[in-house]
């Protein structure tokens, strides 16, 4: 059953550069970058709404009697950050620019969480191994850059 999880994270990545860019251009038409994204995260509401009460996941008044760490309720703030920066440089970077500069975010603080066991993370060392990783995406993302 992991390749069905593999799909979807392959399809989840897909759908990313196309974000990007339906959002930027809704910033561009309606003159400003915040549009697009505010745009983007009104029509992931209705979605992800109608999601829940179509078919009930979960049981959010858990949340009550669950504790959470106060840094649990900032994936908004992230999202929000990350909307905001996919709509304002997808057209100054380029999409493959600005891609490979997020990926190579996320993996960078990815292996920190991990390497730290930081947030709730499973504890994975950073090795040579990951960290060779990471300096070839660094190359990665200046030669996309460059040529």
């Amino acid at each position: 059953m992991i390749w069905l999880a593999v799909l979807f994270a392959l399809l989840a990545g897909v759908v990313v550069p196309l974000q990007a860019a339906a959002n930027a251009r809704l910033g561009s038409a309606a003159g400003h970058p915040a549009w697009g994204a505010l745009i983007s995260v009104i029509v992931t509401l209705l979605v992800l709404g109608t999601y829940v009460l179509l078919f009930r996941p979960g049981n959010v008044s858990s949340l009550i009697a669950t504790p959470v760490p106060w840094w649990a309720w900032l994936g908004g703030l992230f999202g929000a950050t990350y909307l905001l920066g996919l709509t304002a440089l997808a057209p100054r970077l380029g999409t493959a620019t600005l891609l490979g500069l997020i990926v190579l975010g996320q993996l960078l603080i990815a292996s920190l969480l991990e390497h730290f066991g930081l947030m709730g993370m499973r504890t994975h060392p950073l090795s040579p191994g990951r960290l060779l990783g990471l300096a070839l995406l660094i190359v990665g993302v200046v030669l996309v850059r460059r040529y």
